[in-house]
């Protein structure tokens, strides 16, 4: 989700970038299965399970972005002019959008506006707020990671996987954060970058297949079990039944590893791919809040329940879209204002290393 732009096309692997982009999409078609209103209880199976199975894979794309930094940046230098810019941008689009929704009339509750004035502190996109935290600390989690052996280093993933993916799983909220998965998940991919040799020789196409169909097949299967008990019986409230369609899931962390060890065995060239990867983390800024005040409004009308046509167009062709547009937005944005932001964090680094000194100096 998060790319180095400064970084050239010709130096970045297209095989991840283009694993980016279908991460991306994911989330995209996730996000518009999450603004579709209560209308399940008139639906069929049949759209059920093509709802569900769109949806759940949004869950695996937050993943795959957080595999994919971990694979690339635990051996890299940790700049704060990198901190910044990412912070910036996340306030650009969230203060973009509050002044989109104003113009338009939109009606926006105060505790609303503050959390578009102060994205980050208030997480009004939970994965760039987590994102930026983790930033802080990979000076000291790299260097665990440099310095540990295969050994402590696979130990520690149990132990985490345990607490933090098996564990809620069976029974939710059980020691889990935002911040917590994304540097477990940030783990599993240094692991698999800094042993990968190692566990290319252990394993297989053919394995890694297997588990990623079959880990998809028991995620959709268990939604739909879990939707048919919900309606007949009432068990489940409040979807405390869908923890296997959750980030944490462990089937969702299985699809996730086995699709990023597959694309890991791709040799793939392309600027064109390393291109748009870089415009993936704007899209994630930008249509979620929108879908959000718009669209539930605009669906009510379509009938999805009754009306086969509109379910179906909707559901594959919204996203697509939604995905397109706010591509050619990001697109727009960096070719106006991407140096005058490297600017403005280039200073606000050169501000904090020179506070940084002057601390270290008092101490």
């Amino acid at each position: 989700m998060i790319s180095k732009k400064t970084t050239s096309n010709s130096n970045r692997k297209s095989n991840f970038e283009l694993l980016r982009i279908i991460a991306m999409l994911m989330i995209v078609f996730h996000h518009v299965d999450l603004v579709i209103p209560n209308w399940s209880t008139n639906i069929n199976f049949t759209k059920i399970f093509v709802v569900f199975s769109l949806g759940s894979l949004g869950k695996a794309g937050v993943d795959l972005f957080a595999l994919i930094t971990g694979y690339f940046m635990y051996n890299k230098v940790i700049k704060a002019k990198r901190f910044f810019r990412v912070w910036l941008d996340v306030d650009f689009y969230s203060w973009l959008t509050l002044i989109t929704l104003l113009i338009l009339g939109v009606t926006i509750s105060f505790k609303d506006i503050v959390k578009f004035i102060f994205p980050v502190v208030f997480s009004l996109r939970w994965y760039a707020t987590a994102y930026l935290i983790l930033y802080l600390l990979l000076p000291f989690v790299n260097l665990i990671i440099r310095r540990i052996n295969p050994y402590q280093f696979s130990y520690l993933l149990l132990i985490l996987l345990l607490v933090l993916s098996i564990m809620p799983t069976i029974k939710q909220n059980v020691a889990y954060s935002d911040l917590a998965w994304i540097m477990f998940v940030y783990l599993i991919g240094a692991f698999i970058s800094k042993y990968n040799k190692q566990i290319k020789n252990k394993s297989s196409t053919k394995i890694e297949l297997l588990f990623l169909f079959g880990s998809l097949f028991l995620i959709i299967l268990s939604i739909v079990c879990v939707h048919f008990v919900t309606r007949n019986t009432g068990y489940f409230k409040n979807n405390e039944g869908y923890f296997f369609y959750q980030n944490y899931s462990i089937l969702v962390l299985i699809f996730s590893i086995c699709l990023f060890m597959l694309f890991d065995n791709i040799n793939l060239k392309s600027n064109v791919i390393n291109s748009i990867s870089k415009l993936m983390f704007g899209v994630y800024l930008s249509h979620a809040p929108i879908l959000k005040f718009f669209l539930p409004n605009y669906i009510r009308n379509l009938d999805l329940a009754s009306n086969s046509r509109n379910f179906y167009i909707f559901v594959f062709f919204a996203p697509l879209i939604i995905f397109l547009f706010f591509s050619a937005l990001e697109y727009v944005r960096l070719k106006l204002l991407n140096n005058l932001l490297d600017r403005i964090a280039n200073k606000l680094s050169l501000i904090f290393s020179t506070f940084k000194t002057s601390i270290l100096k008092l101490l």
